[in-house]
């Protein structure tokens, strides 16, 4: 698990905006929501696991809904280039890329990410 991703973190998510998890049994497979950066601007997040494939439709769909219920502008989304998946999943939800910004990893780890983004009415 990458250090990022502690109890208190999964706390700041779950304060910052609405979101779902998806369970597999009593198995976490998949969580995403959208957090308010400020009113018409959010930022979409998803944690997945590998057991997320075989519901991978499902998932998709949900996120979907929650994508198009959303009253802001602008939405957007970082994500890791290296995860060749996240980058084409954006692209299904209808994301567009934006920018990259560069050396912004983890614990100051000198890696990429990119910005993708939905804007309302543009």
């Amino acid at each position: 698990m990458l250090p990022v991703l502690t109890f208190e973190y999964g706390q700041a998510l779950e304060s910052a905006g609405g979101g779902f998890t998806a369970f597999e049994g009593d198995r976490v497979i998949a969580a995403a929501g959208i957090v308010t950066c400020w009113p018409g601007r959010g930022q979409v997040w998803a944690l997945i696991t590998p057991a997320m494939r075989a519901r991978s439709m499902v998932i998709h769909r949900a996120v979907c809904r929650a994508i198009r219920a959303y009253e802001g502008i602008r939405l957007e989304c970082v994500i890791d280039p290296l995860f060749e998946a996240s980058v084409r999943w954006a692209g299904a939800l209808g994301f567009e890329y934006e920018s990259t910004m560069a050396r912004y990893g983890i614990d100051g780890r000198t890696m990429d990410m990119y910005v993708h983004k939905r804007v309302r009415g543009a």
